[in-house]
């Protein structure tokens, strides 16, 4: 299966997990489904200036972050450490993480949340 860029559809979320300001979705996958059971979101992730994903926890699921363009401010497990261009950060089931553009350009990443 192939899906085209322009074939999916963008999401502007607003106080994502209670953060701040919006985050925009570009799915790569159409439904959990497509990941074959194993997980739930696969996507291209835009954070503008001062918008965050807000702290939560994860519990059944990880997730995985590739920073692509930008840096942000990442909260892991109540550690707050700069993200940046070709980083990637992982957080465990059970673990909790936070994260927000401090900065004029664009935070562009890929979110990946796996079931365990």
């Amino acid at each position: 299966m192939i899906r085209r860029s322009d074939e999916i559809q963008d999401s502007r979320i607003e106080n994502f997990k209670g953060g701040n300001g919006s985050i925009i979705s570009h799915p790569f996958i159409a439904s959990p489904d497509d990941l074959w059971g194993k997980g739930r979101v696969f996507s291209f992730m835009t954070l503008e200036e001062n918008c965050e994903i807000g702290w939560h926890v994860h519990e059944g699921d990880g997730e995985i972050f590739c920073i692509l363009e930008g840096e942000g401010e990442f909260n892991d497990n109540g550690t707050l450490t700069t993200l940046r261009s070709g980083d990637v950060a992982y957080t465990s089931p059970g673990e909790g993480h936070a994260f927000k553009n401090l900065h004029a350009e664009p935070l562009r990443f890929i979110a990946l949340v796996l079931y365990t």
